[in-house]
């Protein structure tokens, strides 16, 4: 996979960062600004954009747009946001398969995991 390539799937948590830098390329704060604009200058150029600003005021707006739908067609998840693909052609979000039984086979992975108790871990922070 080239730095140009996108992936076939996303991890909410990585996009969530992914939105706080992009806010931080946009703030006021020249000194944070600049530093966070540093981070997004490779894909920006690799992209062809006019400006590291540009490209990254595109990206936080497409990434919003399909998160905007994704809440629309998806009212069932509350607003939360499992492991997903994007749509190349419409830039649309969907959840990866394994979503239906996460508990039985980690989304997007064939690894088996199992879930957290939280009985068990009330029960081993308890004072004896």
């Amino acid at each position: 996979m080239t730095s140009t390539q996108a992936h076939e799937f996303s991890s909410p948590a990585k996009d969530s960062q992914q939105l706080a830098y992009m806010a931080l390329a946009l703030s006021s704060n020249t000194t944070t600004a600049d530093a966070a604009l540093l981070f997004f200058q490779r894909a920006a150029m690799d992209a062809g954009a006019s400006s590291t600003r540009e490209f990254v005021l595109s990206q936080i707006s497409a990434k919003m747009a399909a998160l905007e739908r994704w809440n629309e067609s998806m009212p069932g998840y509350g607003g939360f946001l499992p492991w997903y693909t994007v749509n190349a052609s419409t830039g649309d979000i969907q959840a990866i398969d394994g979503w239906a039984n996460p508990y039985k086979v980690r989304p997007g992975s064939k690894k088996e995991t199992r879930p957290i108790r939280l009985t068990s871990i009330w029960q081993s922070s308890r004072p004896r």
